[in-house]
């Protein structure tokens, strides 16, 4: 053992030696009966009652019994993720407990579970008042299938077990707090003292974060519940690194490249920033590392991968092992203070890239090719790039506190977000100061708390900036979306020397840093201290400078777009930049993005031209974008445009409203084209609740269309009003989610020729036997109509789309695969009536239930009402292939008013296909379950 091992394991041990007991101490005798893959579980929990006692009840953790039902915690995270593994699962692969008995000091007590995963255990009036308590409980445990979680039975062949086992739960500031079964970290169970002993008779290899007296007998001391390994032959390999013993599951140390040398830099890194680590062995496996993978980062081809060899693979051990030590040995709040634990790991990730790899871009080695070197994504040093991936969610106006509920936050926060948020703070606060301090300082702390019960985040003494009499990280700052926004509101000159006035607007002062730059090169820099709210700070004067503060987003900041200043300019505030392709914003220049774009439809072909845009990878709060487009059919020039402004409000409801104008260009037929116009305002907000998924609209908007067209292709009389105007009214409401999706549409529309309103609702349910239903009602009504013809009438097969809102390939179409796409709005049938239109109203009912997976039959009914003529009636019915919902559906008509279809050469062309162009709402599909 080395000196500094020494002294540190001796310090550990004083405070073992001075520290109370353990709360609680479990001894089990676990047995894994092949047949029947039940496992018995013969407990016996030695309990201090002060610490988990209350209203003269125990309550107990009972996770395994999670898995039993579609409507637990752990059934409700997996719809979060619209994920539906677990909804459409065999029963046989759920999980579930079975009580035998529950004895204290050999009487039998009743017990109740009120809750899938908690059990309430009220005490006999003669054990209220015992310093100490015995709870006997006998047990069985059917383990779920691992597929969903990684924990539990993998094909017979090996059991994972992490929180199975039924544990008491402990009072935290003397209240009970359950923490349920979300998939966000471990239960928050105190201080346990283990002893778990296996049958010796079986031949078993079992390996675990507890100590291994023998094969069969696992024992110590941990502040979260171990990780445990049961099979039929060895899961693991051994590594020894700087005197680090490892235990790494094999599935996990085939994806390293070199696993021996990454242990060797990262356990000689760990070992300087974690008291205790390393003085015992530590197992590793995938499923740790899943639990907070590295984003993007990890997805990389090695063979394009423009990292170091091994670098990846040391921030994956770095981020793993930082993570498991903090765990298993300080008893933080699990749902309440999970940054801490991730952001210390996500801040001792980024210091290991800090000294091994200083210089290191996020374009690594293409960092100089050109163009990347001109970008500044090519210029972004390594660390940088996760600020920009928590701002990535800010911009979307779905940030939360750090000081969240867990289970109340976005996979995206969860996974990403916050962990770097938190770290960013930690940054700021431990600051730049003496290296070997600040290491003496973390481990000093981590000493103190070293499996302490009720250890919590705000004990951290060191918490603290260097050159701030004020701590950084503070409840007000945690517990709020603090919006900061840092600019420098004035100047002055004099005897050679800038004098420059910081502004912070926020409600919690944080420091700083400001720098003078002259062209790209930085010539000082500053930190401006977080004590005084407007303080001052000096710079030389040098010809054509300007100042940036908060160049390199070191401090948390919403607005970027105001942190330049230049003292002798006002015109020209910031240099302009012109770049091909878009960029991460930066705050010190202006950008222009010159941007190849291209669309296609059946009567401009492909049409290709260029996109001239301020529109960086985040909004901002005001954007423009002109993008001209050559028709390769038509041979003429159209196009798009918009200018427009973003303001976001940090209300409960997350309000966003834009303003602006927009324009669009197509050919509609044949040497005809339609041009729109319209100025609108739009205000978006959300449920206070996130993962409801809940969204509304309001939009106001007036759509002036102009039409020019070709005698020849269309009639005169086929287009009375080839100019028009329209004021739109909407509001819009939906519930995302794959099993009770809901939305509906208010849509309002004055014409000097009609007044029309109309309102479409749809849901969708999936049911526990998993049954899926769905409906959708359309129904709208000219209040008024002084038209002469059918163009601005309801579609009973789609909507007579004359305020050209959707992506049609071919629009004036009635033939061909272009005219059988379906767009799913006003009266959306398969059917083919015989008057496709209504001018009065119309009401339409479409509906689906699954025989088979994706496999679903539809029918459909509407009744249209025309100006003069009585009621019609369509209906049909078919089936529908949901590939995927709202993106790919292909829809077979079998029936309808005039009979069976004829499955003739011709019923193809009756097929339709709801087919999804735009990227926007392509990339729903992929991020629906971050955000």
């Amino acid at each position: 053992m080395t000196k500094p091992h020494f002294f540190l394991l001796f310090f550990i041990l004083i405070h073992f030696g001075q520290a109370q007991e353990s709360p609680v101490h479990i001894d089990a005798k676990i047995d894994w009966e092949h047949q029947t893959n039940l496992i018995s579980v013969r407990s016996v929990l030695n309990i201090i009652p002060s610490y988990f006692v209350r209203n003269d009840s125990i309550y107990l953790y009972d996770w395994n019994h999670s898995y039993v039902s579609k409507k637990s915690p752990l059934a409700e995270s997996f719809k979060r993720q619209f994920d539906r593994r677990f909804h459409l699962a065999n029963d046989s692969d759920r999980g579930y407990t079975k009580i035998d008995n529950i004895n204290i000091d050999g009487i039998e007590v009743p017990y109740e579970r009120i809750s899938f995963d908690v059990l309430a255990l009220k005490l006999p009036a003669d054990f209220r008042n015992t310093k100490s308590l015995s709870i006997q409980i006998n047990y069985r445990l059917q383990p779920a299938n691992s597929k969903f979680t990684g924990y539990g039975l993998k094909d017979s062949e090996y059991l994972t077990l992490k929180n199975q086992l039924i544990l008491p739960i402990p009072k935290e500031d003397e209240q009970l707090t359950a923490h349920h079964y979300w998939q966000r970290g471990n239960q928050r169970t105190g201080i346990v003292d283990y002893t778990l002993r296996f049958d010796p008779n079986h031949q078993l290899f079992i390996i675990s974060d507890l100590l291994s007296e023998n094969n069969h007998t696992l024992t110590g001391r941990l502040a979260s519940s171990p990780l445990i390994y049961i099979s039929h032959k060895p899961l693991t390999d051994v590594y020894t690194s700087n005197g680090v013993s490892l235990l790494i599951t094999k599935d996990w140390s085939k994806q390293f490249a070199d696993l021996p040398t990454s242990l060797d830099k990262t356990t000689a890194f760990l070992q300087s920033y974690l008291a205790g680590f390393g003085l015992r062995p530590i197992l590793l496996s995938y499923l740790d590392y899943a639990d907070r993978p590295l984003v993007g980062i990890d997805d990389i081809p090695s063979m394009i991968s423009p990292y170091p060899k091994g670098f990846t693979d040391e921030l994956k051990l770095i981020k793993t092992l930082a993570r498991k030590y903090l765990q298993l040995h300080f008893d933080a709040n699990p749902e309440w203070e999970q940054f801490f634990t991730d952001g210390f790991a996500q801040y001792l990730m980024e210091q290991y890239v800090k000294t091994s790899y200083p210089d290191l871009k996020l374009t690594g080695k293409y960092a100089h090719w050109w163009p990347i070197h001109n970008y500044q994504l090519g210029k972004l040093p390594f660390n940088d790039h996760f600020v920009w991936l928590a701002k990535y969610i800010e911009n979307r106006n779905l940030d939360q506190p750090l000081l969240s509920n867990s289970r109340e936050l976005l996979n995206y926060n969860w996974q990403i977000a916050h962990p770097i948020r938190a770290a960013q703070l930690f940054s700021l606060s431990i600051g730049d100061g003496d290296p070997k301090k600040i290491r003496a300082l973390i481990r000093s702390y981590q000493i103190s708390q070293f499996l302490k019960p009720g250890a919590s985040a705000f004990d951290l003494n060191w918490y603290l900036p260097n050159s701030s009499q004020n701590p950084i990280v503070d409840r007000r700052l945690l517990s709020t979306r603090n919006k900061n926004d840092f600019t420098i509101e004035t100047s002055q000159h004099k005897s050679g020397i800038d004098f420059l006035k910081i502004k912070q607007t926020s409600s919690y002062s944080l420091p700083v840093k400001v720098v003078q730059m002259q062209g790209d090169s930085i010539l000082r820099s500053k930190w401006v201290d977080n004590t005084a709210k407007q303080p001052w700070v000096s710079f030389p004067t040098e010809p054509k400078a300007r100042y940036v503060v908060n160049p390199d987003l070191k401090s948390p900041e919403f607005n970027i777009n105001n942190n330049v200043y230049n003292p002798r300019s006002s015109l020209f505030r910031k240099p302009l930049k012109v770049l091909p392709l878009t960029d991460l914003p930066d705050p010190s220049v202006s950008n222009l993005f010159i941007t190849p774009q291209g669309i296609y439809n059946l009567y401009d072909g492909i049409a290709l031209g260029l996109r001239f845009s301020n529109q960086a990878v985040l909004n901002k709060p005001f954007e423009f974008q002109f993008s001209p487009l050559y028709s390769s059919r038509e041979k003429s020039v159209i196009g798009s445009f918009e200018v427009y402004g973003n303001q976001w409000l940090a209300d409960r409801n997350r309000t966003r409203i834009t303003y602006g104008v927009f324009g669009a260009s197509q050919h509609f037929n044949i040497n005809s084209l339609y041009s729109t116009l319209t100025p609108l305002i739009s205000v978006r907000r959300q449920h206070p609740d996130l993962n409801r998924r809940i969204s509304e609209r309001f939009t106001l908007r007036y759509r002036l269309v102009s039409r020019s067209y070709d005698r020849e292709i269309i009639q005169p009389l086929e287009l009375n009003n080839p100019d028009y105007a329209v004021l739109n009214l909407r509001h819009e409401k939906s519930k995302q989610s794959l099993f009770d999706f809901k939305s509906h549409l208010i849509d309002f529309q004055v014409s000097n020729h009609f007044i029309k309103t109309s309102f479409s609702a749809e849901y969708r349910k999936l049911f526990e036997n998993n049954t899926q239903l769905s409906f959708r009602l359309f129904a709208g009504t000219f209040l008024k109509n002084n038209t002469s013809d059918d163009f601005f009438s309801f579609g009973l097969n789609g909507p007579n789309d004359y305020l050209y809102d959707y992506d049609l390939i071919g629009r004036s179409e009635s033939s061909g695969f272009s005219s059988q796409q379906l767009i799913r709005a006003e009266g959306a049938l398969i059917s083919t009536a015989t008057d496709p239109l209504a001018d009065r109203s119309l009401i339409a009912l479409n509906s689906a239930i699954n025989i088979y997976r994706f496999i679903e039959l539809y029918t459909e009914l509407a009744v249209q009402k025309d100006k003069g003529v009585a009621p019609l009636y369509s209906y049909g019915s078919g089936i529908r292939l949901n590939l995927v919902t709202d993106f790919l559906e292909v829809y077979l008509p079998v029936h309808n008013q005039s009979g069976f279809e004829t499955f003739d050469s011709d019923y193809f062309n009756r097929v339709r296909v709801v087919l999804a162009l735009r990227f926007e709402t392509l990339s729903r599909l992929f991020t629906r379950s971050l955000f």
